[in-house]
């Protein structure tokens, strides 16, 4: 399958950014994409629109790992959200439902000719380097097409393997904020890729010094991420109730962010090393 990716950040409006500096369209995350895949057809419609879930959440986990943003997936079936927007000098308040919008019935032969203009891309070498989180736009690094490339090459294990990895890296970023959730999701999406053994801590922290890209600086640091990984999987602790009257600020948020830059460094490594061993 292809995917395609459109902006049209023009149609989003957002009354301030975070400075409290009026807008004219909307500027910065969240960014909204349009997501377009290719499925068999099938008499059985059922059938079919089940593919064509499968796919959209593919790509929508692969892309939240190789777009270096902060980029919510959209979940289906999803229960109703509360949303609160500011219109006519007041706050009004809508239940919304998120998920995949098909206006058409997705019975396209091709992918239609998008309106929409083109997304500049990146060129530097340091894209996932960076956090983008306070740029006006979200840009494309120019090696997207030679990765979503790399997925389709994948034989059918591995695929697997790399589609429940992206799988628990897109649940990672969703939820960083709660570190219960986060840190164990961005540990199981490199687990995800290590052989099956007794040895996981060992094998974990060996794939993060291959690929995680540590510096003399952060290697003591994340030596230390399978542990607090554990402590949260198995109960010992929790820094959002273990912490008192300062439980609502979460002074180890490091920890989730050198967990969300290695995690994507290792599946990006991980990947390009299976097209130089094929």
């Amino acid at each position: 399958p292809d995917a395609i990716i459109g902006s049209g950040l023009g149609d989003w409006h957002s009354s301030n950014d975070q400075f409290g500096k009026k807008r004219d369209r909307h500027l910065g995350p969240p960014y909204p994409i349009l997501m377009e895949i290719r499925v068999k057809k099938s008499s059985a419609l059922m059938l079919q629109s089940l593919w064509m879930i499968r796919e959209l959440d593919r790509y929508q986990n692969a892309l939240t790992l190789l777009l270096a943003a902060d980029i919510k997936f959209a979940h289906f079936p999803s229960g109703p959200l509360w949303t609160s927007l500011f219109r006519n000098q007041r706050i009004e308040n809508h239940l919304l439902h998120t998920g995949f919008s098909d206006p058409f019935g997705g019975q396209h032969n091709d992918f239609p000719d998008s309106q929409e203009p083109s997304v500049q891309t990146y060129d530097g070498a340091d894209y996932y380097d960076r956090l983008w989180f306070r740029d006006n736009e979200m840009l494309i690094p120019k090696t997207l097409n030679y990765h979503l490339g790399l997925i389709s090459s994948l034989d059918a294990e591995k695929a697997q393997r790399f589609h429940r990895a992206c799988m628990w890296f897109a649940q990672g970023v969703q939820f960083r904020l709660i570190e219960t959730i986060g840190i164990p999701s961005f540990s199981a999406s490199i687990e995800c890729l290590l052989p099956r053994s007794k040895e996981i801590s060992k094998n974990f922290n060996a794939l993060i010094e291959r690929y995680g890209g540590l510096t003399a600086k952060t290697k003591p640091l994340a030596a230390r991420l399978y542990g607090v990984r554990s402590d949260l999987v198995h109960g010992s602790f929790a820094h959002s109730s273990d912490t008192g009257m300062y439980s609502f600020k979460n002074d180890d948020d490091w920890q989730t962010m050198l967990m969300w830059m290695i995690a994507k460094r290792c599946l990006i490594g991980w990947l390009e090393d299976q097209a130089a061993q094929s």
